[in-house]
This record gives C-alpha cells, sequence and structure tokens, in this order.
C-alpha cells in the first residue's frame, strides 16, 4: 500500500495544484468583474447626482435663463465636481444633455409647484 501511495503521490499533488490554481482564477476573475461594476455604479451614482445639484443650482440663480442655458450650466458643473466619473464612464453624444436635461425640468416643476404653495 505505502509504494501503492509513493507511485501516485506526486500525480495527486499535481493535480490538486492545478484544481487549486483554477479555483483562484476563477475567484479573482469574479472579484476583479465585481469590483468594476462596483467602481461604474459609483461614477454613476456620483454623475446623476453632480447633474441633479448642477440643475438646482441654475434654477436657483435664473430660472428664466431657458431650458438650453440650465441644461449647459448643469452639465459644466457635472463635469467640473465629478471629472473621473465623466472620464470613466465617456458618456456617448447627447447623453449628458438628456439626463440634464431630466433633471432641469424635474427642478423646474418643483419650483413651480412652489411657486404657488
Amino acid at each position: 500500500m505505502d509504494a501503492l501511495w509513493s507511485a501516485f503521490e506526486p500525480h495527486i499533488v499535481e493535480l490538486l495544484g492545478v484544481i487549486l490554481t483554477i479555483l483562484i482564477g476563477i475567484a479573482s476573475r469574479q472579484l476583479a468583474a465585481w469590483t468594476g461594476i462596483e467602481i461604474e455604479k459609483r461614477h454613476r451614482e456620483a454623475l446623476h447626482e453632480s447633474l441633479m445639484s448642477g440643475a438646482m443650482s441654475t434654477i436657483r440663480h435664473g430660472p428664466g435663463a431657458g431650458l438650453e442655458t440650465l441644461k449647459a450650466h448643469a452639465i459644466t458643473h457635472a463635469r467640473r465636481s465629478v471629472p473621473d466619473a465623466v472620464k470613466a464612464l465617456v458618456p456617448g453624444d447627447g447623453v449628458l444633455d438628456t439626463i440634464a436635461e431630466r433633471y432641469v425640468r424635474e427642478a423646474l416643476s418643483r419650483l413651480d409647484r412652489h411657486a404657488f404653495d
């Protein structure tokens, strides 16, 4: 029995090493994917929050300026306050504009509702 174990021991250890290497590789890929998703999520949240605060601040300083001007100010605010998020996410043409318009319109509607209170 000892002779049989001695003959197969190096092969068993080698097989266990291969299995362990595969498991570590899978775990590291999963961790990298998860952390990448978390980082992207944080960038998206930061960008949205920045556009929202930019929209609110531009409304406070001049709600009559017009939608295009207010959107431009909100986008400028976002680009200055979270440049890493903008750089990491690389929003396509019109994406920031669309999101900014949403938040500017929401801010304007809140302002209208409060004006009648």
